[in-house]
């Protein structure tokens, strides 16, 4: 007999977290897990009571977690049909399982999947830390650098044209002066002795304010214009007007969908994790900084 694979309909309540045993994910709205095997393996399918999942016998296909505190969970059980001869998969709705050994599996799937993200951005960020002694990082720094140089030039060319519009008495020349100080931070590669060397340079530049922020900070004029060290600052979008709005998109895209991320799990899934010995599967993962236990 063929095996059934379509997924029993359920009611339209809100799902806070589905389980796709089959292929190992965990899906939050649009945000999916995918466990990695050993993961899954060794932690997961280790972790849930037999009744619930029995591998090869009776095994849960899709588990619903849902905002109310219930769930629904979809299993398979493997029959045996005597008239063929052959074994088959039939699916069924299991109920038998409180509301309480769900709230379990839930804070289960739910942590351990918060801590395989984070746990992979730990990868990354240790990753990223070796690139520091390799010398196409610091080459890299310093060429963003001097393309950002250029893109302030390039960004107020039209500043210095002769029908340009003035705010400010002689703001022409102020440009122009502005220009030079920006063209004096560009500096070649080869000058420096060491990769290193040219990071260091670029991650210390200073950018002259330009005209109309001078105008800003000294709204009376009453300073000479770049004759002070507070005229000059550390990032290009505090000194030029033209830089923001020429990525004033990129600018706008990063703030509003950046979104710092904390993980909490339940004391609980910290026990397990640490019973599992979990730190094997997250070398990099700091569980005293990351786990946290949830407020009661």
């Amino acid at each position: 007999m063929e095996e059934t694979t379509e997924r029993i309909s359920v009611s339209n309540r809100q799902v806070n977290l589905e389980i796709n045993f089959a292929e190992k994910l965990a899906a939050r709205g649009q945000v999916v897990t995918h466990f990695k095997d050993e993961i899954w393996d060794n932690i997961i399918l280790k972790s849930i009571p037999l009744n619930w999942h029995d591998p090869e016998k009776d095994e849960i296909q899709f588990l619903l977690f849902y905002n109310d505190g219930t769930y629904f969970c979809q299993k398979r059980r493997n029959k045996y049909d005597f008239e063929s001869k052959s074994s088959y998969w039939a699916s069924y709705v299991f109920s038998e399982g409180s509301n309480e050994q769900a709230k379990e599996l839930y804070e289960l799937f739910d942590g351990v999947g918060r801590v395989q993200k984070q746990a992979n951005y730990s990868v990354w960020i240790e990753k990223g830390k070796e690139l520091y002694d390799n010398a196409l990082y610091y080459q890299a720094k310093y060429v963003k650098k001097m393309v950002d140089i250029q893109n302030l030039l390039l960004y107020s060319d039209w500043r210095v044209l002769p029908d340009a519009p003035e705010k400010l008495e002689n703001e022409r020349e102020m440009w122009i002066k502005w220009r030079d100080e920006v063209r004096k931070l560009m500096r070649s590669y080869d000058d420096f002795e060491t990769p290193y060397k040219a990071y260091e340079y670029v991650s210390k530049l200073k950018f002259p304010l330009d005209p109309r922020n001078y105008l800003k900070e000294y709204p009376n004029q009453d300073v000479e214009y770049l004759s002070t060290e507070d005229q000059y600052v550390k990032q290009e979008f505090m000194a030029s007007n033209d830089w923001v709005a020429a990525r004033i998109l990129d600018i706008s895209d990063f703030v509003q969908n950046y979104v710092p991320q904390e993980v909490v799990v339940t004391k609980k899934v910290k026990d397990l994790l640490a019973e599992l010995k979990a730190e094997q599967y997250f070398p990099y993962y700091d569980f005293e900084k990351y786990v946290k236990e949830e407020p009661q």
